[in-house]
């Protein structure tokens, strides 16, 4: 038996290079780089870090356009985050499916090959393997995004109450809102994230230029983030604007009270700090302790005779 299946690996190898070289010289490997070069095309409007991923995914794609759906969430964290207005969630969503897909057909072929051909391993570990590695090609992608959108809502929020100050300074000093919140913009540390606050505010700025109303870039910009400082920031801008009064000490107090909020979540973390530790202080720390210092009682009572 095991020589019957060496002279089949033999066979199928000698017949993949019989192929591959009627394709150098047929002059067919063009056609290939012409498939690639197209789904390039497909996949431009794609992240910098998934387009290699996007040129297996492209020409499969279209196969799961009617089992793509958006998502609001999705497509909240996809703007928030600074990609294409092309790679929106349905994009999103049919990335997933189709990664998926291959996953389980990659997983068949490898199951076939390892039990029936080569007679290694069992069948119902193999089908249990396809289930989980497509499981994960499905839905690591979206905890993935979410993880690293979370992260972006954490250095905005962080970020914030120092914006806030610049810009209430900067309306102090007889700028009109426009070129106030450029110059505060433009105070703020340079980054290597998009999705920082410096680059919203570069959107928004953006997108005023472009001829929106000032109130609707701003109510975007809160949309896109959707944390309570900026929702709040938004409100105060628009009320003033409305009311015709001064914005400048709105956003300071605002801007205390941020301030103020997160020293005392600071402190009800480290409240919290001492019941989190408890688990790992009975599980962890005492036993080892008492180990130490019962061994040697214990070897002392031994040699006492007590026992």
């Amino acid at each position: 038996m095991a020589e019957i299946l060496i002279a089949i690996q033999i066979i199928f190898s000698i017949g993949v290079g019989l192929f591959v070289m009627s394709l150098l010289k047929k002059g067919r490997f063009s056609v290939i780089r012409m498939q690639i070069q197209l789904a390039r095309g497909k996949i431009g409007h794609w992240p910098r870090e998934l387009r290699p991923l996007g040129v297996v995914l492209a020409p499969w794609m279209p196969l799961s356009n009617r089992l793509a759906q958006g998502s609001s969430q999705v497509k909240r964290a996809l703007l928030t985050l600074g990609f294409h207005p092309q790679f929106d969630d349905r994009e999103f969503s049919k990335m997933r499916i189709t990664l998926a897909a291959i996953t389980v057909l990659i997983g068949v072929l490898a199951v076939f090959y390892c039990v029936v051909v080569m007679g290694v391993g069992s069948l119902q570990w193999g089908v249990v393997g396809i289930g989980v590695a497509s499981v994960m090609a499905f839905y690591l992608p979206q905890l993935k995004l979410f993880e690293v959108y979370q992260l972006a809502r954490g250095r905005i929020s962080r970020a914030f109450p120092s914006f806030l100050d610049v810009l209430s300074l900067t309306l102090e000093s007889g700028q009109n809102f426009q070129s106030a919140l450029q110059m505060s913009a433009q105070r703020l540390p340079e980054s290597r994230f998009r999705s920082d606050l410096r680059g919203q505010l570069q959107e928004v700025l953006r997108e005023i230029r472009a001829g929106e109303s000032r109130i609707l870039a701003l109510q975007k910009f809160s949309d896109r983030l959707g944390l309570p400082e900026v929702t709040q920031f938004v409100a105060s801008v628009s009320a003033a604007e409305r009311q015709g009064v001064s914005v400048s000490a709105l956003l300071r107090r605002q801007a205390e009270q941020l301030r103020s909020s997160r020293a005392l979540s600071a402190e009800r973390h480290a409240m919290k700090m001492p019941v989190k530790l408890l688990a790992p202080l009975a599980i962890c720390i005492f036993p080892c302790t008492f180990l130490v210092l019962a061994f040697p009682i214990a070897i002392r009572l031994s040699h006492s005779g007590l026992f």
